[in-house]
């Protein structure tokens, strides 16, 4: 899903753009959290 917008991921996944957005938003830190308690540094 790298280059798509969230309406195309929306419409690829069947859910609704705000679903996609959200799970994105949670993925995101739910991927921070782990990174933090393994004390990886993510960098850009």
């Amino acid at each position: 899903y790298r280059n798509m917008s969230f309406k195309e991921i929306a419409e690829a996944t069947g859910v609704s753009i705000n679903t996609a957005l959200g799970r994105m938003r949670y993925a995101i830190l739910n991927m921070r959290r782990i990174a933090s308690e393994k004390n990886i540094v993510l960098t850009r």
